[in-house]
């Protein structure tokens, strides 16, 4: 995984769904009884499987749409040519199409509320996107603007248990907190900018300083 891609991962979502760990249990049943009842006897169990789906509101640029449509036809499959058109770059190529040059893997992380241990975990390799979402254009006059937001639906193996979580654990303990306050950011400003500065305007720091230069001799003198 890429930075690019690990930042709409990690960063860009406004939901992320589909991890599930539940189990479900089969039975087969047979009389017990003349009175109806019946004995269930255990044939299998399943794990409910995952699948995540991300939901994202699009950048500028549908940055986040065009990622997905190169990541599908360069490393997945070209809808008009059927095969990876990572196969028609020239220099260094893939060698193979497996899916671990295809797909990517994911470590999903439900800590407690201080951040500290985790309560669940799923760790899902063969992760690919099943489409780009809707790709849409229309024109209205007569309407607002509307934000494109859409969901798009990754396959998954996912993998769960002590040693997921374990794993789990060491990620999330080196991830350091401390000090990660956002209200104590230094200002994203520090200083005037200098062509307002050189503009010497009539604003409130000038008028003040013209108000104090020019005052008659009085108790502040």
């Amino acid at each position: 995984m890429d930075s690019g891609t690990e930042s709409i991962v990690e960063l860009h979502p406004r939901t992320i769904q589909g991890y599930n760990a539940g189990v479900t249990v089969e039975f087969e049943e047979h009389p017990f009884g003349s009175a109806g009842e019946v004995q269930h006897e255990i044939t299998q169990a399943k794990r409910v499987p995952t699948n995540p789906s991300f939901s994202w509101v699009e950048k500028y640029g549908n940055s986040i749409q065009n990622f997905l449509q190169y990541w599908i036809e360069y490393g997945m499959i070209s809808p008009d040519t059927q095969f990876p058109l990572a196969g028609t770059l020239s220099g260094t190529k893939p060698q193979d199409f497996l899916t671990d040059w295809s797909s990517m893997t994911c470590l999903a992380i439900e800590p407690d509320p201080l951040q500290q241990k985790v309560v669940r975990s799923w760790l899902t390799v063969n992760m690919m996107p099943k489409g780009t979402g809707d790709i849409t254009a229309k024109r209205d006059l007569t309407t607002t603007k509307e934000l494109v937001t859409f969901d798009v639906e990754f396959t998954g193996i996912s993998f769960v248990g002590i040693g997921i979580n374990t794993f789990a654990q060491k990620i999330l303990s080196s991830v350091n907190i401390a000090g990660a306050v956002p209200y104590n950011r230094p200002s994203f400003l520090q200083d005037i900018n200098s062509d307002v500065a050189a503009a010497n305007a009539a604003g409130y720091a000038k008028g003040a300083s013209d108000l104090g230069s020019s005052a008659l001799a009085g108790p502040g003198k």
